[in-house]
């Protein structure tokens, strides 16, 4: 390329600048917009993709919610209206057998029916209005069956009326009137809380014990048990650690049979005497016991070597069942026997 000339003055020549400029703007210019159409070209592709990608994650978006939807309509039709997890079976778990059938049908289960819309509740408060029933729990066992498990509410006392006597449950309540007197069961001379007492109390008895009661009550706070045919008479106390007085009471009575006196204040140390203590405050309507007739003077005014309820092994702790009523095909439970007229 030909040097600039200076001129006057030392300026380039207008001429040659003139000709330098007109020999390279146009390329310029060209290059210029070459590269532009080749941005907008990538730009357009660039669009292109971009639009290409959103049609297909709509497309899948959609495939995905309408996937959804089908698994979920035909996990709920598998659920609700197929035969795969419908109702065929209610079982009934601890309650003797006269009572599964009324605990059944108290239930109103509808065999065939979904098992995932049992209402558990509800049946837990149809089958707790039996005055058999102490406590309900229902739960569904997948895939077919519905689980009724009770405690059973059983008679241990009863009370007087003017029509026979009231049946009174483990837990205080009022299980109806029988006309036939009963031989076995310990009349409740308690009411209210004080009622609850004497039969849980009651409830902790093996059979042979809880036959051996005449009546039990509360004085001042404390259970007290009367025992039958001269037997003796009962501190009980509170019902802390029942379950470990109930025991004791049953072994000391069926091996310590010269003891007449009972105290089982203390769970863990129970005592006996031959005649109650000089400070005994038996109530007034407490059979006075006796001596044991041939014991000696030594064993009377001093404790019974009685056996810890550790040493030897009662009877479970049991109570004695509701009879059933007639007609139910059910058998006669044991301990509740009518007297004959």
């Amino acid at each position: 390329m030909t040097e600039p000339t200076a001129g006057r003055g030392g300026g380039t020549s207008t001429l040659t600048a003139a000709v330098e400029s007109a020999g390279t703007t146009p390329a310029r210019r060209r290059a210029a917009q070459r590269e532009t159409k080749r941005q907008a070209r990538r730009e357009a592709r660039r669009a292109s993709q971009r639009s290409r990608r959103s049609v297909r994650l709509r497309r899948l978006g959609l495939t995905a919610v309408v996937g959804g939807v089908v698994v979920g309509a035909g996990a709920a039709y598998v659920v609700y209206a197929s035969p795969f997890f419908d109702i065929r079976d209610v079982t009934v778990v601890g309650a003797p057998s006269y009572l599964a059938d009324p605990i059944e049908q108290a239930a109103g289960v509808t065999l065939g029916g979904p098992l995932v819309s049992v209402d558990l509740a509800v049946i837990e408060d149809r089958v707790s209005q039996l005055i058999d029933v102490q406590s309900v729990d229902a739960q569904q066992q997948w895939p077919h069956t519905v689980v009724v498990t009770v405690v059973p509410r059983t008679a241990v006392g009863v009370v007087p009326t003017g029509g026979g006597v009231e049946l009174v449950g483990s837990d205080g309540a009022a299980m109806g009137v029988i006309e036939a007197p009963l031989t076995g069961l310990p009349e409740v001379k308690a009411g209210g809380d004080d009622r609850r007492r004497v039969a849980q109390a009651l409830s902790t008895l093996d059979p042979a014990a809880l036959a051996a009661v005449q009546w039990g009550q509360v004085r001042d706070g404390q259970v007290e048990l009367q025992l039958r045919d001269d037997r003796g008479f009962v501190l009980w106390g509170d019902n802390v650690e029942g379950a470990a007085k109930g025991k004791a009471l049953g072994v000391l009575l069926t091996f310590d049979e010269d003891a007449r006196w009972f105290d089982l204040t203390r769970a863990g140390t129970p005592t006996t005497l031959l005649t109650p203590p000089p400070d005994a405050r038996l109530p007034a309507n407490a059979a006075s016991p006796s001596p044991t007739p041939g014991a000696s003077t030594a064993a009377t005014s001093g404790a019974s070597a009685a056996p810890t309820p550790e040493a030897v092994p009662a009877a479970s702790a049991g109570s004695v069942p509701v009879q059933p009523p007639s007609g139910t095909g059910g058998e006669q439970p044991a301990g509740l026997v009518p007297q004959s007229n």
